[in-house]
């Protein structure tokens, strides 16, 4: 053998070399984690779709809808996707949700897609699923029972007047996947699956990395034990925060009976909640509202009293007038409400005789609202 001969067949097995490197790179860089989960597969299909762009035509797309079976990451799609020798085009592939919207493409060069023979079939015993797409570095998510569309063009146009296949994607006649179907597009993107052949559907195989399984409940956040004056005889509206987070990060939905706004009577009220993750891991836990009534805030009002620095006598005057009122309502008996409500009004009279003496006008204001309240509490006309 020459030097030109030995020159001429070192080139040939570097090129036969570079392209088994990039056929495994295809297939190596393709085994992300993931399982399989869909597929429409077979040692040898008995159709094949062509979908080469001419040069002249509209783009020509091939598809197929699938319908996920686990929720996760799609991670991987095999494609029997083949071309004829004369035809050097790769293959523009992009996957969507079921509203058409893109959620991630690749393209595939035309060196990593085998060639068949002269109409672009495969070989006879060759193992169909030819073109193997890693799909892990564009986080698409799917959803169990949710469809989803792969689609693909050519990347180069065919030329006008040259006959074959171009590029062919293999499927199977009967509609032997029953999650999807096979469809053509024409434009420059995929708006509409319902266009197609009819009784077959592409073949394909998608992998799924699913979602380990959220088995932490969210954590609940609920206030300390509430407490509230009452403003009717009925009770108080009261208001209170509870929140809830997940170790997943999105916000979990919080329920609470009674609701927040709500009026709670008079007394000691628990409040139940309860807050649920997106998995239906759940966290349940209470607190207490109490609403003081008449003689807690009776109570309360003296302490308050006592609080200012006023001269004995005053102090012990409003305060006897608050004990009264008190007594009134612990007598249960007949005219004891009126009776706490004359002590209360005689305790706003004499408050607002001091405002300005012995009681600062901000003192006054507050002991006659407190005292109002208590009335409106009591009923009182």
């Amino acid at each position: 053998m020459d030097a030109v001969s030995n020159v001429a067949w070192l080139r040939q097995l570097i090129r036969s070399m570079t392209l088994a490197m990039l056929l495994a790179f295809c297939v190596s860089t393709s085994n992300a984690a993931g399982v399989l989960d869909q597929a429409n597969q077979a040692s040898s299909f008995n159709f094949g779709f062509t979908f080469f762009t001419r040069e002249g035509d509209p783009i020509h797309w091939e598809g197929q809808t699938i319908t996920a079976g686990i929720t996760g990451q799609l991670t991987r799609v095999d494609l029997p996707i083949w071309r004829q020798p004369d035809f050097d085009s790769g293959i523009h592939v992009e996957v969507l949700d079921s509203s058409l919207t893109v959620l991630g493409s690749v393209t595939v060069a035309s060196s990593l897609i085998p060639m068949g023979n002269s109409a672009a079939f495969p070989p006879s015993g060759a193992d169909p699923f030819s073109v193997s797409i890693d799909l892990s570095g564009l986080g698409i998510n799917v959803a169990a029972g949710q469809s989803f569309v792969i689609a693909a063009r050519s990347t180069a146009l065919f030329p006008a007047g040259v006959g074959g296949n171009g590029i062919i994607w293999l499927g199977l006649e009967g509609n032997p996947y029953g999650g999807g179907q096979e469809f053509l597009q024409f434009g420059t993107a995929v708006t509409d699956t319902s266009l197609g052949f009819g009784g077959a559907d592409l073949g394909f195989r998608t992998y799924v990395l699913a979602n380990p399984v959220d088995t932490t409940p969210p954590a609940l956040n609920l206030p300390a034990s509430v407490a509230a004056d009452a403003t009717s005889p009925a009770g108080a509206i009261v208001t209170y925060t509870v929140t809830a987070t997940d170790n997943s990060g999105a916000t979990p939905s919080v329920s609470c009976f009674p609701q927040s706004g709500a009026t709670f009577t008079i007394g000691t009220t628990t409040v139940n909640c309860t807050a649920m993750d997106a998995a239906g891991n759940s966290t349940i836990g209470s607190f207490t509202v109490t609403v003081k009534g008449p003689e807690a805030q009776l109570s309360n009002l003296i302490s308050l009293v006592g609080s200012f620095d006023n001269p004995f006598g005053i102090t012990n005057s409003l305060d006897t007038k608050l004990q009264h009122a008190i007594d009134a309502l612990n007598a249960m008996n007949s005219g004891s409400v009126s009776r706490a409500c004359n002590s209360l009004n005689a305790f706003i009279n004499e408050a607002q005789a001091q405002s300005g003496k012995h009681l600062t006008g901000g003192q006054a204001g507050l002991l006659i609202e407190s005292a109002n309240r208590i009335r409106a509490v009591l009923g009182c006309p």
